[in-house]
């Protein structure tokens, strides 16, 4: 089945090269040439042997990163790649350590993986949720390299799509050394396609185990926002997706029916779409800013405090959510299936989101059995919602509590799947 993947990739290879060039920005640091195995920046000799962590983009570069840090601690070196520019800028952003060296993501054919791997020399391969890219892995079995994936989960959409490549995916999952999931339904899913069922452990969800938000000095930008938002009734709409804008910016316009002091911190997923989504808040009327130009505003040069700021510089979201008073979760209100619940509540801050949650049941179901999760579904129920949270802060308050208490009743991923990898990095030379 391997060679019938690879003449499949062989035909649609450009236009996979021109799909992943979308969003590239000029980078030095990363250059094209990456993809093709030819890493711009190799490990130094002296970080051998080393782990290599793939994580896809932005949500999973987030739920590894605590797994990440604890093996930086550790002093295990990293090499660390993502598909997506738009993730390999949050990494670079979020996670630096003189023992980790990043990379963008080889494309999945032979000689671009093999150039790779001679280029990084990973001793340990860490697989984050379900990147299951079939040269990697092969490529990995051929030289007895191990591979583990951490933070597995397989959604019941992504079950029925992999079906379909299930005689090619069975031997390669086979050779899968552990798969660290976040259910025991995660871990049904991945035996179902030819997972070893004694390769599987439970060990829970690694966005549990997010830390507090440290006390780190703001930039210009974003203490210029956190004035803004402290003189004024503020909320976040976080990861926004294509069609949600316009509900959200409806929404707003209704709170300001009964709040016109209130500001929305609008965060779009991916960051490309900012200028489109500035021309839909002047056509709704509002005054706008980005956060990068701080008070200059793109619909009102003039005006001191904005009615909707749009966060263009990746890694500032957490501390957005910080400085809101009630916080709504994109990629929910179409369908999607959600982002991350859990980095608001973490944060003890009020979560609505929408009601497209497939990729968020485990944080839906423990946030809602504390009755801590609001879900609308469409901009009249926002603004409704919303409006009664500012009129009603000791209920935000509350609700924010009942979030942390949630999510901390959740936590302990990280110490299992350090020790579940301990054995591993052992007997292939990471000493922890």
């Amino acid at each position: 089945m391997l060679w019938i993947y690879r003449f499949v990739v062989f035909l649609l290879l450009p236009l996979g090269l021109l799909r992943l060039r979308r969003g590239q920005h000029a980078d030095a640091r990363h250059p094209w040439r990456e993809r093709f195995g030819k890493m711009a920046h190799r490990p130094q000799p002296s970080a051998h042997p080393c782990i290599w962590i793939h994580a896809a983009s932005v949500g999973e570069v987030n739920a590894v990163k605590p797994l990440a840090e604890a093996l930086l601690e550790q002093k295990h070196p990293l090499v660390m790649s993502t598909m997506t520019h738009s993730g390999m800028r949050h990494l670079d952003s979020t996670i630096t350590h003189l023992n980790l060296s990043t990379a963008l993501a080889p494309i999945d054919t032979p000689r671009a993986v093999n150039r790779w791997l001679d280029h990084a020399c990973p001793d340990v391969v860490l697989i984050v949720e379900t990147e299951l890219w079939p040269e990697m892995l092969h490529q990995c079995h051929r030289r007895q390299i191990p591979v583990i994936i951490v933070n597995a989960r397989l959604t019941a959409a992504a079950a029925r799509r992999y079906r379909w490549i299930k005689p090619l995916l069975r031997p390669l999952l086979a050779s899968i050394k552990l798969a660290l999931t976040q259910s025991s339904t995660d871990s049904q899913r991945l035996i179902d396609l030819g997972l070893r069922p004694e390769a599987q452990q439970v060990v829970g969800n690694l966005k549990f185990d997010v830390g507090e938000l440290r006390s780190t000095e703001l930039s210009h930008a974003m203490q210029w926002l956190a004035e803004t938002a402290s003189n004024q009734c503020c909320w976040v709409a976080g990861s926004t997706r294509p069609g949600e804008e316009e509900i959200i910016l409806r929404g707003h316009r209704a709170i300001q029916a009964t709040h016109p002091e209130a500001l929305l911190i609008l965060a779009p997923r991916h960051i490309e779409r900012t200028a489109a989504i500035l021309e839909q808040i002047k056509g709704h009327g509002l005054h706008s800013a980005r956060l990068s130009k701080g008070p200059q505003t793109a619909s009102s040069p003039t005006a001191v405090n904005p009615e909707v700021v749009v966060l263009d510089e990746l890694g500032t979201l957490r501390q957005a959510y910080a400085m809101a008073e009630v916080c709504f979760v994109g990629g929910s209100l179409v369908p999607l299936g959600g982002h991350n619940l859990i980095e608001p509540a973490a944060l003890a801050k009020t979560v609505i989101s929408g009601p497209h949650l497939d990729n968020q049941t485990e944080a839906a179901q423990c946030l809602e059995a504390h009755q801590a999760l609001i879900r609308v579904d469409d901009a009249n129920q926002l603004a409704a919602e919303v409006s009664a949270l500012f009129a009603n802060p000791e209920r935000a308050q509350r609700l924010g509590a009942a979030a942390h208490a949630a999510i901390s009743g959740h936590r302990g991923s990280l110490r299992a799947t350090l020790q579940a990898l301990e054995p591993v990095l052992t007997r292939n030379g990471l000493q922890t």
